[in-house]
């Protein structure tokens, strides 16, 4: 790391979302660490005029645009998929030899992206685990349950044990994941299954598990994409069983960030989750009629 081998002093996250600012208020309390967030030039006249706020409290970050120097130990990013692309751009004279990277973003190709523009070691994988977050104008509410699950392609203890600290000293609760590839998958099958059926249906979790429709759409989508998975070369996966399991985790009124997205006339990031689906089966030459209904049904709401 730039200030020592086994500690992390600054990080920089951009993306202040729902995720990015719980995340970035926790960060922030540390004083011991030197936390940035990157914005641009509008969102810093926007974030100026209107702090953000956490549960009704307003957030103090210190923020910085590409023009500004400086060389983060960590970089978060937890933008939406659609500005990833933004982040890397004006990431890039940031992140130096030392860097480490973790994606917040939702799905499997936030990573694989990064990797074309950084180094693929210094690339950490990780999703969020949490109760539903939520947006009122610039008011983020949350109740404070989240978890990061992450880990190492490699499992790199010089890694692991440096996020791992870093982790603990800013009290994020998160799971260090041994098989993190096939983790990341359980959570996007998830994601595919809960947050499409949800957009389409405008079901609170508990709706969803109540409905045995849903329940059955949501086994054979999640056995199509358990077919996608075992031919990217993942091993002992039981995608219908994960999914399942998740969703019964969940808060019984909570609801996905694709409806809380539809029902307040956001862009659904579609691209992460259906089309991602249907790009791994043709790459594969699969069939998956479940999965494509669902995509179609999902891009016709966000037409109409």
């Amino acid at each position: 790391m730039s200030c020592c081998q086994n500690c992390i002093k600054k990080v920089l996250l951009t993306g202040l979302g729902g995720v990015g600012t719980v995340y970035a208020n926790l960060i922030s309390q540390n004083n011991n660490i030197e936390f940035k967030v990157l914005v641009d030039k509008s969102r810093l006249e926007k974030y100026s005029k209107e702090p953000r706020l956490l549960n009704g409290k307003p957030c103090k970050f210190e923020f910085i645009t590409p023009k500004d120097e400086f060389k983060p130990d960590l970089v978060i990013i937890s933008t939406k998929s659609t500005g990833l692309c933004d982040a890397i751009k004006n990431l890039k004279k940031f992140i130096n030899k030392k860097t480490l990277i973790m994606s917040f973003i939702n799905g499997i190709s936030s990573e694989r992206i990064l990797q074309k523009y950084f180094n693929p070691e210094q690339i950490l994988y990780s999703y969020i685990i949490c109760h539903t977050i939520t947006r009122n104008g610039n008011n983020v509410l949350h109740d404070g349950v989240t978890t990061v699950v992450w880990g190492d392609k490699n499992n790199d203890i010089s890694k692991t044990v440096v996020i791992k600290k870093f982790f603990e000293e800013t009290k994020i609760d998160n799971k260090l994941s041994n098989n993190i590839i096939n983790a990341l998958w359980e959570k996007f099958c998830f994601n595919c299954c809960v947050n499409q059926i949800s957009a389409v249906t405008g079901f609170t979790f508990e709706q969803i598990w109540n409905s045995q429709e849903c329940l059955s759409l949501i086994k054979n989508i999640s056995n199509e994409i358990n077919q996608i998975a075992l031919k990217e070369g993942l091993t002992g996966i039981d995608l219908v069983k994960s999914s399942l399991e998740n969703l019964y985790k969940m808060i019984p009124e909570g609801k996905t960030s694709m409806l809380q997205d539809i029902e307040n006339n956001r862009t659904p990031e579609t691209d992460l989750f259906g089309a991602e689906v249907l790009r791994l089966a043709e790459k594969h030459k699969l069939t998956i009629p479940y999965n494509k209904n669902l995509y179609y049904d999902v891009l016709n709401m966000t037409k109409n």
